[in-house]
């Protein structure tokens, strides 16, 4: 996992409560012996110590009422891209938000082909960076790119950074006065409302089409951003960011590398402990957090072992 993966990790699961700093669950010792000598023992090992480092000292949140918000539609299966972007015959503008190893791996080609079929002009931004946190800079070409054009869908293709870049995309195109500060917020801000005073306009709608496992921000209202002139960064939180479709196709996700695999399963594994054993976790999020830790315990494992051949476990692992 990178240090960007690290102190994404580190940064969400102590605004739920959890204080990650003070061990290494899934990039220490236990990771290597999981894939190593004995997948099960040494992620059962990581989810032990990590719940044991749960912190008792944050007090949990008591809000009056909890929301839980996700996007409108999410499409999986193998093949589904095709299927969801279909339904996207009407408009008219479609601007595609990448990164420039996405673009040379050809993916956003997978995507205007359907856009050709139903006559949607699109246009590509390949600037965001794929192995870091979106910058400020980054996010302020894309709004030109974005203004100029003036896309009536923005589609988002690529890893947990094109993601984030693109939700706060399209939460400034959406709300033009709106400033990235603006939405720098903790989880426990946005908790017990669904109501977001940077509600959108409604002159485009956002689709995600992530080509990583792990993070979740398809389907997720949080983004990070850092600011290159100072080197801080931008934790942002808020349901506008929650895209209006999600689009999690297996078929788009690369398995001829084993150690990828391993990573972005730990990834996914990490976040549904942290979700599981947070100060905020609930019934109902526990209940999801409990099936991505069974799936993931039974399918990473021939994922990794196998996956150009196994797509189920490919799926599977896909899918958390």
């Amino acid at each position: 996992m990178s240090d960007v993966d690290n102190w994404r990790s580190e940064s969400r699961a102590t605004e739920a409560g959890m204080e990650l700093s003070k061990h290494q669950a899934f990039t220490g010792s236990h990771c290597v012996q999981s894939f190593r000598g004995g997948f099960t023992e040494g992620i059962r090992a990581s989810v032990t110590e990590t719940a044991a480092h749960t912190s008792d000292a944050v007090q949990k949140p008591n809000p009056a009422a909890v929301v839980f918000k996700v996007p409108a539609k999410i499409y999986f299966k193998p093949g589904c891209l095709e299927v969801a972007l279909s339904e996207l015959r009407g408009k008219r503008r479609a601007l595609i938000v990448t990164d420039n190893t996405t673009f040379d791996l050809r993916y956003p080609e997978l995507i205007t082909d359907v856009l050709d079929s139903i006559n949607t002009r699109h246009q590509v931004f390949y600037h965001v960076p794929s192995s870091s946190l979106p910058t400020l800079s980054c996010i302020q070409a894309g709004m030109r790119e974005i203004n100029d054009f003036k896309p009536d869908v923005i589609i988002a293709v690529g890893g947990i950074s094109v993601m984030e870049a693109s939700k706060v995309m399209w939460a400034m195109y959406e709300n033009p006065d709106l400033k990235v500060e603006d939405l720098a917020r903790s989880y426990t801000d946005i908790l017990s409302t669904d109501h977001s005073e940077f509600g959108p306009s409604r002159k485009s709608i956002m689709i995600a089409i992530p080509t990583a496992s792990g993070s979740g921000a398809e389907v997720s209202p949080f983004a990070a951003i850092m600011d290159e002139v100072n080197g801080s960064y931008h934790t942002l939180a808020d349901h506008s960011l929650v895209p209006d479709v999600a689009i999690v196709d297996p078929l788009l996700y690369d398995v001829s590398c084993p150690s990828a695999v391993a990573s972005d399963g730990l990834v996914a594994l990490s976040q549904a402990v942290e979700s599981y054993v947070s100060n905020s976790a609930s019934e109902f999020s526990r209940g999801m957090a409990q099936e991505a830790i069974t799936i993931l315990f039974k399918f990473l494992p021939r994922a990794y072992a196998d996956g150009p051949n196994d797509l189920e476990a490919v799926e599977k692992v896909r899918g958390v």
